[in-house]
């Protein structure tokens, strides 16, 4: 399945686009996203530490299958004060 994945933040940089297309299996997890979008990022890949993909209502962790419908975004670690 193909899925648009947005990028926020530094992660913007990494990529030419503010939206990259990835190429999911079925049922995949966040665990095989993230590792997808680390090969589409290549030398840039290590900007993805730390950072978390969500959907527009939750932040997903590693085992959870990624949804078939619906925005999905990756988001850079936030620090602050």
């Amino acid at each position: 399945m193909k899925r648009c994945v947005e990028l926020y933040g530094r992660l913007r940089d990494a990529a030419p686009e503010p939206v990259v297309e990835l190429e999911l299996n079925e049922g995949a997890t966040v665990e095989e996203a993230m590792a997808t979008l680390r090969s589409a990022l290549g030398a840039k890949a290590s900007l993805l530490e730390g950072a978390a993909l969500a959907t527009g209502d939750a932040v997903l962790r590693g085992g959870e299958r990624i949804p078939s419908e619906g925005r999905l975004a990756v988001l850079p670690p936030v620090c602050g004060g």
